[in-house]
């Protein structure tokens, strides 16, 4: 290296020439992700389930464990950073699935699967009508179990999938095995009538195409072993259940003279015990006393039509605001009241004695899914997941 200096004293500039040797000044190692550690990291992820690995188990999972002896994080300092590791998962997610990971990569996802024996595809269809985007996703051994179900509990979660798509999830508890299952999840983008019309077509659609015959209901097809479906007190869901039930029913097989959806739809329909008593518990933060809150309550268990006419007049009576609103909103759902109230109930007294009362097979699915999976994730991952 040479210094070169002006002959004018004054003058303070100098000029620095480097020898012909290279020079340069690299990025210091914990901050620079060299070629070893990106190729362990993707060898990490791909053990760690590829598209659905999260980026704590790329790091210190059991498989990276195995496959490097400690976290990526202790072999590679440059992974110390958590985002590098976030950002790297993230990139990965994308080499696997060009398209993304939301609607397009979905699409390209089914055609995929639809490649695949059909005993090993998993989403069943896509949809798409009118503004409204639904993911039917079906297992081929689970759908059969589908079939030997006493109920069915049905309800949205909304934690699993980030973004605008929410996860619906189909679960019951399996006699044979003594446990609760998801047997089937749909994706939607909206909770319209016309959302919940698409998504109980594509789910008994997707029953019938993946195990080969239609799900039978007790009550409409005198067969089978489905008594009921367990839902919360959303309208359109409700809704569109007893649209789909008009279309099924044959009232010479099942011996049902009922043009109403919302009068069909409770021969074969409950609502969730356990929202209600939510609901109703709520009146309390409304200025409803608890003797107010225990009469509510009391409903589902009142077997004589003129107390439960009582109760209905007690309700439009009442001095407090609170309680008219809530009874006006059950006013406006004409199916709910009796779904929670087996003596109002049309349902076959044997088929409600015999299912539960709530959702909480969903809910449980619910809280497995998320723990297993983790939350926030974008549509794909919680697909794949």
């Amino acid at each position: 290296m040479s210094i070169w200096v002006p002959l004018d004293d004054t003058d303070l500039r100098s000029v620095v020439l480097l020898g012909p040797q290279p020079h340069n000044h690299p990025s210091f190692p914990e901050h620079k992700l060299s070629a070893e550690a990106k190729q362990a990291a993707a060898q990490c992820f791909l053990a760690a389930g590829g598209v659905t690995a999260k980026p704590s188990t790329v790091d210190s999972g059991a498989t990276t464990l195995a496959l490097l002896g400690q976290p990526l994080s202790g072999k590679f300092p440059s992974f110390r950073d958590k985002r590098k590791v976030r950002d790297f998962v993230h990139a990965q997610r994308l080499e696997v699935a060009p398209l993304g990971l939301e609607w397009l990569g979905i699409i390209n996802a089914a055609e995929e699967d639809g490649r695949l024996p059909a005993n090993e595809q998993y989403i069943r269809s896509t949809i798409s009508q009118q503004g409204i985007h639904i993911v039917v996703t079906m297992n081929p051994v689970l759908a059969e179990l589908i079939h030997t179900c006493r109920f069915l509990a049905c309800d949205f979660t909304f934690k699993r999938v980030h973004g605008k798509f929410n996860e619906w999830e189909v679960a019951s508890f399996l006699d044979g095995i003594n446990e609760n299952l998801t047997l089937a999840r749909l994706y939607s983008d909206s909770m319209s009538l016309e959302a919940f019309r698409l998504i109980w077509d594509g789910f008994f659609r997707a029953v019938e195409t993946t195990t080969r015959h239609s799900l039978h209901f007790k009550a409409f097809h005198k067969s089978g072993n489905l008594s009921t479906i367990i839902c919360d007190a959303d309208a359109p869901q409700a809704q569109a259940l007893g649209e789909y039930f008009l279309k099924i029913n044959r009232p010479m097989v099942s011996g049902i003279e009922e043009s109403l959806p919302e009068r069909l739809l409770l021969y074969a329909f409950k609502s969730c015990i356990f929202h209600f008593n939510q609901n109703a518990s709520g009146l309390s933060k409304k200025g409803a006393t608890a003797e107010d809150v225990n009469k509510i309550l009391s409903y589902p268990s009142i077997k004589d039509p003129e107390t439960r006419l009582y109760f209905k007049t007690w309700c439009e009576e009442h001095p407090l605001e609170s309680i008219k609103s809530w009874y006006r909103n059950k006013l406006g759902l004409p199916w709910y009241l009796p779904s929670v109230n087996r003596f109002e109930s049309p349902m076959d007294r044997e088929l409600w004695i015999t299912t539960p009362n709530t959702s909480n097979s969903s809910e449980i699915s619910h809280v497995i899914s998320n723990r297993k999976t983790t939350t926030g994730l974008p549509l794909l991952t919680a697909i794949s997941a």
